[in-house]
């Protein structure tokens, strides 16, 4: 691609430089392109709800020892640990140092008074699979646990 002219660079409006790295410090992003898929649903959110949306990422990209340390949190023994597409696209088979390709995010209606409405699990969930932005869009598995997260990611298209 020599001769190519210098590609554009995009700021996303929701979302600072530092949004989806891993809680760690390690440094880890979460890829531009899941940040952009995401950007996308919200400015769709918007324009369907008719407000503005404020997305809280919960879950960012995980380095290795970060997603250890998530599963032995909830009492798996570490070589039962899952792989998953917050650690890259390879799902953490090996160190491959790749951005992250999922997210964990609460959505929020935000009304005239400038407070901020949570947007139920299901109601987002349904948006993410009916947008065609993600392959993985999971949260039936959470309910009962309290949490109004939706996992959203772009591996395999499924929905658990």
């Amino acid at each position: 691609m020599s001769g190519q002219k210098p590609r554009r660079l995009v700021a996303l409006p929701n979302f600072s430089p530092d949004e989806g790295k891993c809680n760690c410090g390690c440094g880890k992003i979460t890829s531009d392109n899941m940040m952009l898929r995401l950007q996308c649903f919200i400015f769709l959110l918007e324009a369907q709800m008719k407000c503005k949306i404020r997305c809280v990422i919960t879950g960012p990209a995980r380095c290795k020892a970060k997603q250890i340390q998530v599963y032995t949190d909830k009492g798996f023994a570490v070589e039962d640990v899952p792989g998953s597409y917050h650690l890259g696209p390879n799902r953490g088979v090996g160190d491959d140092g790749k951005p992250g390709e999922a997210t964990d995010v609460c959505m929020y209606q935000i009304n005239a008074k400038g407070e901020s409405i949570a947007i139920p699990r299901a109601v987002v969930a349904y948006a993410a699979k009916k947008s065609g932005l993600f392959g993985g869009v999971i949260h039936k598995i959470y309910d009962g646990d309290n949490s109004e997260f939706v996992h959203l990611d772009m591996g395999p298209v499924r929905e658990l």
